[in-house]
Formats: structure tokens, sequence, C-alpha cells
């Protein structure tokens, strides 16, 4: 097999089919984010936030805009402690570029992107499982089953209301983490499109070296995984962790070890080496990014909550591997094997000894959905009233409705409703005043220190590219402690001197004071004679830290 071969393989009429779904999911997942915007109240804009890890695009626009005023290696905008260094971002680079080029906001640029991207995932996604399937039937519902489908949320939506002392992380993973499949991470994050997209560039390049014992196709996976791990360093233990789990298996299932295929998978890895260095040189070199780096940790939730969130794929994967074992298919069919081994290397990559293990369950959605897909058509070729069952369209298409794709439908659901219920419009709307201050802030020098709340802090830095104290759980250095100020400072308009020390401590030069500083407390910042009053648009102001 060659990429050659896979593409030829693919007739017009798939291709059609392609654009079908890819319409499809462009419409429907602009849906919340158009009504969102629709249904802003007067005074106010709707700043592209949604429930769904709501902030962390907030981040993302801080790199964006960053960018786009010239600095292509961005510093953390969320915490005010010094930065020697700031981390490149290819992704974030290229879009702060178009966004400047084309004269786009960071919001606007980041949504475009999101559904440009689009188009490579669903197209590169049909293209790799071709890779595994011949038959058109079978790659054509391996498609829909990545794009749309979820895991079993929305049925556990209701009960676990029941149990409020609950963790944040106890529940079903398709409710809450957007990288977990893909219809979440099209839904929500540009780069974690592309993630998906150099994922299975990397898996299929590599597999085809491997196969054809090609040099060619190694390089090719190393460059991917070079720009890969580039944003997502930590996807080194998931792409070499998936494929020395397979070299295992084959030694186990073959007895003989083939050394080409390591050599494979070495050049793979040299390749994309130097960017690793380049992330470890960072960590050592700036005590900001390493501290940063520390904090955030993303821990895998209990395998109930993972198994729950992908439902009936997770059981027919397993139903498929254990049919592969018991009938001998898996010495037979190397793509089979390495499915299977890439669905047991990842339950153990998801909850490895690593502060990302959450992290590791981008991609596992693929061999889930392989595996069942081939489960399907090993149950028709078996014929009997299973298969006759199976054929039976109507059931067939309530069962996919109720178990793969009413939690997606429940996630859009939900923002939609947040939004036309105003539920959070703290969250998703910010005022026409405190937006046209933070435009003032951006036309100031880079990098001022800017004291705001907590959520006009998250704000800030994406709309202003402008340092804040505060504003993010994992960006923010000891983001408790710094709530815990900023809450104080806003709190009461007495202890002038310790807030002056506070100021002078932090090294802070400007007050940010709109609707929700105003509504966090007594301060009144135009009676302090250390504030200086540099900006004022109807109840939003700036103020000059003397």
């Amino acid at each position: 097999m060659s990429l050659t071969k896979i593409y030829r393989s693919i007739t017009y009429a798939e291709w059609k089919f392609v654009t079908a779904v890819f319409l499809t999911a462009l419409i429907v997942l602009n849906i919340p984010y158009l009504y969102g915007w629709l249904a802003a109240p007067s005074g106010y804009v709707y700043n592209g936030i949604n429930l769904l890890s709501s902030s962390d695009s907030p981040v993302y626009n801080s790199y964006i805009t960053q960018a786009a005023q010239g600095n292509l290696i961005p510093i953390n905008l969320f915490t005010l402690e010094s930065q020697s260094h700031g981390v490149f971002h290819p992704v974030w680079a290229t879009l702060g570029l178009a966004s400047k080029v084309f004269g786009l906001s960071s919001l606007l640029t980041f949504q475009l992107a999101r559904n440009v991207f689009s188009i490579f995932l669903i197209f590169g996604a049909y293209f790799f499982v071709s890779y595994f399937f011949e038959i058109v039937w079978q790659r054509k519902l391996s498609l829909l089953a990545l794009v749309f489908s979820s895991g079993l949320g929305a049925w556990l939506v209701v009960p676990l209301l029941f149990f409020s002392n609950r963790s944040a992380i106890s529940a079903p993973i398709d409710l809450w983490v957007p990288e977990a499949n893909v219809f979440l991470s099209l839904y929500r994050m540009p780069h974690f499109i592309i993630s998906w997209c150099l994922l299975m560039l990397v898996t299929l390049l590599t597999l085809l070296a491997i196969e054809n014992q090609n040099f060619k196709y190694a390089v090719g996976g190393g460059i991917a995984a070079l720009i890969w791990f580039s944003f997502h360093p930590y996807y080194v233990f998931y792409a070499f962790g998936i494929f020395a789990f397979y070299l295992f298996i084959l030694f186990a299932v073959r007895h003989e070890i083939n050394w080409k295929n390591v050599l494979m998978i070495l050049i793979v890895f040299l390749i994309s080496s130097p960017v690793l260095i380049y992330h470890g040189w960072l960590i050592l070199t700036d005590s900001a990014i390493s501290s940063r780096a520390m904090q955030n940790v993303t821990l895998t939730p209990g395998l109930i909550w993972v198994m729950t969130g992908y439902g009936l794929l997770f059981i027919m994967a397993i139903l498929a591997i254990y049919q592969a074992v018991n009938s001998g298919k898996i010495k037979q069919n190397s793509k089979l094997l390495f499915l299977c081994s890439w669905f047991m290397a990842n339950l153990l990559l998801v909850y490895m000894p690593i502060p990302w293990q959450r992290r590791m369950l981008q991609g596992w959605q693929l061999p889930m959905v392989l595996l069942s897909i081939w489960y399907i058509a090993w149950l028709l070729s078996r014929g009997g009233k299973t298969a006759t069952w199976l054929r039976y369209r109507p059931m067939m298409v309530l069962i996919s409705i109720l178990f793969l794709f009413l939690t997606s439908a429940y996630v859009l659901t939900r923002d939609t409703f947040y939004y036309y219920s105003q539920t959070r419009s703290d969250l998703f709307y910010v005022a026409l005043d405190d937006l046209a201050a933070m435009d003032y802030l951006s036309h100031l020098p880079q990098y001022q220190n800017v004291m705001a709340s907590w959520l006009s802090g998250i704000m800030i830095p994406g709309y202003s590219g402008q340092k804040v104290f505060a504003g993010h759980g994992h960006e923010t250095l000891n983001p408790l402690a710094k709530l815990k100020r900023t809450e104080w400072f806003y709190k009461s308009n007495s202890e002038d001197i310790a807030k002056q020390e506070f100021l002078s401590d932090n090294d802070i030069n400007i007050i940010f004071f709109g609707e929700k500083e105003a509504q966090a407390g007594n301060f009144q910042p135009g009676t302090k004679p250390y504030l200086k009053l540099i900006y004022s648009s109807g109840q939003s102001a700036l103020y000059q830290v003397l």
C-alpha cells in the first residue's frame, strides 16, 4: 500500500459524500456560535466562549493578538512574573500573521481557522480510514462515526445532578474534554483540529514506512511529528508509546524482532527530536515556563468516566479485540493487529504517570471506531438474525441517535440554551464600554501590567495584548493566591497603604475598572491620589498607577 494507491482507491462519489459530511458538520457546529452572537444583550458583544473549556480560547486569542502585533514568539500574558523567553507556536503565529494581513480580530481569526481546518480533518480522516478499509460502506460509516459520535454523557446528565459533592472531573469525558473526540475538537479549538490531522498523518506515514520498508515515509512521518510536537510536545509520549507497544505485540505474536521496523520508528523520532530539545531547554532556562508546565496538570478521570464518555464505541472495540484474538485473525491481518495494539496501548497511556494524562485521550477514538466497524462487518459476514437486525436501517438509525450522536447534540443544545437564557452572561459577553477600554489598552506600549478582576483578566490579553495580574487557572502562576488578592483589591475602598504596596510589589501600572470590577466590591479608583485617570468610556475606565 502507498499514499498514491490509497488516493486512487477513493472514487469521485466517495469524495462527494465526504463533502456532504463536511458541509453538514460546518452548519451544525456553527449554530451555537451564531446564536450566541445574535443573542448578545444590548450594550454587549459575544466573546466566542462556551461552556466547553471556557477559559482556554482567550489564551489562544492572546497568542494570535501578539503575533498580529509582531511578536511571533509570544509570552504568557496571564501572569506578571518575569519571563526570559516566549514559546513559539507555529499554529498561532500563522493565524496571527493572517489576522494582521486581512485586518481581522483575533476572535474572528480563531473561528475562521476552526472552520477552515475542519476541511483538512474531515477529508484527511476519510483518507486515513481508507488505508484500513477497502469496502466503501465501511469507509463511509467510519467517517460518520468519527465526525459525529460521542458517548453516553447525555444519559447521565440528570443522574449526576444528585451527586453535588463529586469532583469537577467526575463526569463522562464527552461532556467536557474537547480533545477526546473529533466532534468536540471540531466544535472548539483550531489547534486540536490540526493536532488530529497530524496525529493521523504521523500514524499513517509511520505505518507505510514499516509496511514498505521505505525511508521516505519515515522522513515524512518525522517532519509531521516535528510540527505536531512543536505545539503539543507531550504527544511524544503518545506517538512513540503507540508504536513501541505495537512492536512489542508484533514480537509477542511473531516471536521475532524486525530491526528495520525499529529503524523506521527511530528515524521518525530523531527528525522530531529538535523541537523536544527546544521545549526542554525552555523549561530548564525559564522559571515562569517551568512553573506553568508543572501546574498545568490534566489528569484522566476514573475509567468509568472514560468508558461512558466513549460508550458504545468502547464496548464494540473490546468485542472486536476479543473476536480478533479468539478467531486468530489478529495474526493474519497486520492492520487489525495494529488497531488492537493501538487500543490497548492507549488504555495504558491515559493513566501513564505524567501530569498530562488527559491529553493522551486524543486519538483513542480512531481505533475504537475502526475496530467497531470491523466488528460490524464481521457480524454481517456471519449471517443469521444478528445480520438481519443490523441491516434493518430504521433500527440502526435509532440506535445511532440514542447511543452515538445524542451527547454531541446535547453539547450544542446546552450552549445554545445558555446563550438564550442569558445564564452566565458575565462569562459569554463583554460590555461594549469594557471592550472600548481594552481597545485603548491595545494602543499603549506593549506589555503593560494590568490589574483587573478575574473575569476581565481572562479577556484583556486577547483583546489588547497586555499582561494581567491574574485571569487563568493554569496560565496564571499561583492562581488561587492571586484570585484572593484580586478579590481583596476590589472588595473595599480602604487599606490604601496596603494596596499601594501591593501595586508596587507586583509592578502594576494600569488599573482596569469596568462592569465586573464595579460589581466586585466598593473600590472607587477615582478617589485615590495614587491613581490617575487616563481613559473613560461610560462605566469603564483605566487608571495609571502613580
